[in-house]
């Protein structure tokens, strides 16, 4: 468990700090930050926690071993003094598996006691396991006078498998199932169902006014059945569990349920949390529980609809028409988004895949670059362990070996794809066959992180001598781009796969204009000095920085603060259609007939 952190207000949020008041001290677990903001501008004390985030666990079929894990939960250790609890438990956050993160560093003892993720798992979720270590906390929270608001999810039972270890040995002690509702005690029975027709429960009246302006924009993932309680000779239903909301079967999608001095409130999935939690916590909550809200106006009342102002029924109403198109937009990008990680997600898995993942993202890749037939031959031949990929050319054949590795490549990693070059130069009976080792090196790294180029000056210098090509993914994932922008053509790309040694996607022929010695207007104009050749008013420049490219054209060039059309050997300032990084390099751009099929 981590220390939790206060919200302080964003810019955007009007509100002083000094308006914050003290009480209630409110904890959001797994909420968006934006919430917390609307909360404190409204002057609710809010602090950010989490129940932890789902782990993904690298693909472990080369090596399928046991991963020791710990959890990552982050919330305050003075839980106890606050007043409200709200969790979200629809978070869906992921974090990708890091070593560091689960290391004993400050151990006491000889003991280490750990969660075990076995293979083939891959997603690795922590959260009931913390929520049930929660559990005590909030037991004792509600023996005082205090506010718990869920947001419910589909109801989930996860197994854990848990492990002790020690210098020599490593014993695994229990295996449980733990539900992501575990912490909230006297938790009515659940059943996992969807839908968005609600209705209300005739007898509730004061916090119905809450709920209407929400209740065409809710989604429930689970239902409650009412708890009951026997008294000697029949089981009753528990009085101080209230139903709010029903779907269309009757069954509770929302409840209140009064647990000593405290209450539960039991909410489905909302579209605009933040308005509901400020209603509740300035109207109902407020007359229901005094002593937590000191500072609260003593005529919430006034916000009952009896005593509307004029014109807020018809504001009330615009602005549900308004989050109404809102989503709808929102859901339709959401939407697009999703498609667009179906389209191009073979380019994030030239990054971070191995095996056969990588392989067909490289696949994916040369097809989309335009070479007629590229042949997966894991796929189809699941036997061969020889090359991965087979690209057939107009004048030969082009076998490819594809890795995604931890670290570097060894020398015989790289020079393996020779070997079946030769075989396949027997099959065919000619030596018409290149060869190209692609390699995904480092690839638990961020790519610009990673050692680029991976190969050493003897991988570099037997791979000339052997006539075969090296490459990495996070190459072939900047060309993309390059291609997209127009810097180069399909073509020319193709013609460089076919090169020896490193290859490199290098434009040739560009014209050096220098490094701007000023940047100006937020990066978007650059003073140089033009060398001795003309340059006009939107041509087009690529703009280098590391290995890095842009595309950019000129919209106007000054000399001397005078507007021009052309410049030539002269000092001048370029205003240009995009953001200029620091210390880059320009070059001219003409598109001249083959200039970008030209390479070094």
């Amino acid at each position: 468990m981590k220390s939790a952190k206060k919200i302080t207000a964003e810019p955007g949020v009007e509100r002083a700090p000094s308006t914050i008041n003290e009480v209630p001290r409110i904890c959001l677990f797994d909420l968006d930050r934006n919430i917390g903001n609307q909360l404190i501008s409204k002057g609710f004390n809010c602090t950010s926690a989490s129940l932890g985030a789902q782990i993904q666990i690298p693909d472990r079929r080369v090596n399928p071993e046991d991963l020791y894990l710990k959890g990552n939960s982050d919330y305050p250790e003075n839980l106890h003094e606050y007043q409200i609890l709200v969790f979200d438990l629809s978070s869906d956050r992921q974090v990708l598996y890091d070593p560091s993160m689960h290391r004993s560093d400050n151990l006491k003892g000889d003991t280490i006691h750990a969660l075990i993720s076995r293979f083939p798992e891959r997603l690795f979720d922590p959260r009931p396991l913390a929520a049930q270590a929660l559990r005590e906390r909030v037991c004792a929270f509600l023996e005082k006078e205090s506010i718990i608001v869920v947001f419910s999810s589909p109801w989930e039972s996860i197994e854990y498998k848990f492990a002790e270890i020690k210098c020599r040995t490593i014993t695994k002690t229990e295996q449980k199932k733990i539900s992501n509702y575990s912490f909230l005690p006297e938790c009515p029975i659940t059943t996992n169902k969807s839908g968005r027709l609600l209705k209300f429960n005739s007898e509730i009246n004061r916090i119905e006014p809450i709920l209407k302006k929400h209740i065409k924009f809710l989604k429930y993932d689970v239902v409650f059945s009412h708890p009951t309680l026997w008294d000697g000779k029949t089981h009753g239903k528990v009085k101080n569990f209230i139903p709010l909301l029903l779907d269309s079967d009757h069954e509770i999608a929302s409840y209140l349920h009064f647990i000593k001095k405290s209450a539960v409130f039991v909410f489905p999935q909302i579209a605009d949390k933040a308005t509901l939690l400020v209603d509740l916590f300035s109207t109902y909550c407020p007359e229901e529980f005094p002593s937590i809200f000191p500072y609260s106006t003593k005529f919430a009342w006034v916000e009952n609809d009896r005593y509307q102002l004029p014109n807020q029924a018809k504001l009330l109403a615009q602005r549900a028409l308004v989050t109404s198109e809102y989503e709808k937009k929102l859901s339709e990008i959401d939407g697009k988004i999703r498609q667009n990680g179906k389209d191009f997600g073979y380019l994030h898995d030239l990054l971070t895949q191995t095996d056969k993942i990588l392989v067909r993202a490289v696949e994916h890749f040369l097809k989309w670059l335009g070479f007629p037939s590229v042949t997966n031959v894991d796929e189809i031949q699941p036997e061969n362990k020889e090359e991965d990929l087979r690209v057939d050319l107009d004048d030969g054949l082009l076998v490819i070996e594809v890795k995604g590795i931890g670290g570097t490549s060894t020398d015989d990693e790289c020079s393996q794809i020779s070997k079946i070059r030769y075989r396949r130069c027997e099959d065919r009976n000619k030596f018409d066959v290149r060869a190209l080792y692609i390699v995904n090196h480092q690839r638990y790294q961020p790519a610009e992180e990673r050692t680029n180029p991976p190969f050493t000056a003897n991988q570099i210098r037997d791979a000339r001598n052997d006539k075969r090509g090296l490459l990495t993914t996070y190459e072939l994932f900047k060309l993309f781009f390059l291609i997209e922008m127009g810097i180069i053509s399909k073509f020319a790309a193709r013609t460089a796969l076919l090169g020896i040694g490193p290859v490199s996607f290098e434009p040739k022929d560009l014209q050096l204009l220098g490094t701007p010695s000023e940047l100006l207007k937020n990066g978007t104009v650059a003073v140089l000095d033009i060398p001795d050749m003309e340059i006009h008013q939107h041509d087009e420049v690529v703009i280098r920085k590391s290995s890095d490219y842009h595309l950019g054209t000129i919209l106007n060039i000054q000399i001397d603060g005078m507007d021009v059309s052309s410049a030539r050997n002269t000092k001048v300032g370029l205003l240009l259609d995009c953001q200029i990084p620091k210390n880059a390099i320009f070059y001219l751009f003409r598109k001249s007939e083959g200039s970008r099929c030209l390479y070094r």
